[in-house]
């Protein structure tokens, strides 16, 4: 396995737990299942016309403070 490819399934995992913890928030802030939060993320997404892992990133920086 190359460097290359090593680096982007580093980033894609980190990626997907930022994802998941985003996830977990709106999850427990909107007491709604997995799907209904994920779809929130993609809504957001699209809207916003940025990528959902900048969303998530953002969501998790802010609950974390």
């Amino acid at each position: 396995m190359g460097r290359t490819h090593e680096a982007q399934l580093e980033e894609a995992l980190k990626s997907a737990r930022v994802i998941g913890a985003a996830i977990g928030i709106i999850m427990q802030s909107r007491q709604v299942p997995e799907e209904v939060a994920f779809n929130a993320l993609q809504t957001a997404s699209s809207k916003s016309n940025r990528k959902l892992r900048e969303i998530a990133s953002e969501l998790v920086a802010a609950a974390s403070q």
